[in-house]
């Protein structure tokens, strides 16, 4: 089975949902999963990183965050980019909730 950036398109929720149905169904198969979402891959058995058209580092998720090398980093941006965008909806959300309550650059609306 063949799966490319099968889960690219779909936030996180779903993508957890596609992901637990998918599971099934790899049992007992080969499955090749090209992604650039590193979380979707994250369970692989095997991981294959690839570089300019050559394999640049092979392993599991495990292995290869440990290796600190190319698979790595880009997990790492990736995870502090979700991290930085939740603070971003954090932010926005705090900000709303102080428009609501008349709060505006620390005074309040009188």
């Amino acid at each position: 089975m063949l799966l490319d950036e099968a889960t690219s398109a779909l936030d996180s929720e779903s993508q957890s949902l596609v992901k637990a149905g998918l599971r099934n169904l790899m049992k007992g198969r080969t499955v090749i999963v090209v992604a650039h979402r590193l979380e979707t891959i994250k369970d692989a058995d095997s991981i294959l990183c690839i570089e300019e058209g050559s394999v640049a580092e092979r392993g599991t998720h495990q292995e290869l965050v440990q290796a600190g090398g190319l698979y790595s980093r880009l997990y790492r941006e990736q995870i502090e980019s979700t991290i930085s965008n939740v603070g971003a909806v954090i932010d926005s959300t705090d900000a709303l909730e102080a428009l609501k309550a008349g709060v505006v650059d620390g005074a309040s609306k009188s």
